[in-house]
């Protein structure tokens, strides 16, 4: 599925310089995202509440911990739009969340990204529906944040890795006013070690249209 998702990615991206440039926008979009899979962390976070049931008197772990909590995500994007109806969209995002373990252990994750979404567009009223393949890069970030008296497994090592999403979404745009509010889903898969992560953003956004 990987294979074919950059192949397509590819074979869009290489459409750009044949297609006529229709128009420019830039925008900022915020979400958040849904079912966060990435067993490493969950493993991580079992692992934290193991020894802190060891460390500190009283300390009751959940029966199953898990890192299922949602990241917000902030981020700018840029628009290129080509004949006929695809545009090319470069994202800029930043997602973080902080899982407390225990008053004083806290657990954060923060992904930094950059990507470019190549999007079809159906339709010709006000209201777009569209459809796109993406690549992305992702710097993935964990840290654990504990009182100096605890003594706890290190965090899970900073990963680069290339990510691949699908893209399915709706635009409000009319011709003569040049903001443009979208709402959309995009769905992640990143290469990280070991296992895949995967998660659903869900954003809304505003576009400014050159």
């Amino acid at each position: 599925m990987k294979n074919a998702m950059l192949i397509s990615v590819i074979v869009l991206l290489s459409y750009l310089p044949a297609g006529a440039i229709t128009g420019l926008g830039l925008g900022v979009h915020l979400g958040t995202t849904t079912s966060y899979d990435y067993s490493p962390l969950d493993d991580y976070i079992e692992a934290i509440s193991d020894s802190l049931e060891s460390l500190v008197p009283g300390y009751q772990a959940p029966e199953s911990p898990q890192f299922n909590d949602k990241l917000t995500i902030i981020g700018i994007h840029g628009k290129i739009g080509t004949l006929p109806i695809i545009d090319f969209i470069g994202f800029l995002d930043y997602g973080w969340k902080k899982k407390s373990l225990s008053s004083d252990v806290d657990f954060r994750v923060s992904d930094f990204s950059f990507g470019l979404t190549a999007l079809k567009k159906f339709g010709y009223s006000a209201l777009k529906p569209y459809l796109g393949l993406g690549i992305a890069w992702h710097k993935l970030a964990y840290t654990i944040e504990a009182g100096q008296s605890l003594v706890l497994p290190p965090a899970p090592e900073d990963e680069t890795k290339t990510g691949y999403h699908i893209v399915v979404g709706v635009e409000l745009s009319f011709p003569v006013f040049p903001l443009a509010p979208y709402a959309e889903g995009r769905y992640n898969i990143i290469s990280t070690t070991d296992k895949s992560t995967k998660f659903l953003l869900l954003s809304a956004g505003l576009t400014m249209n050159f």
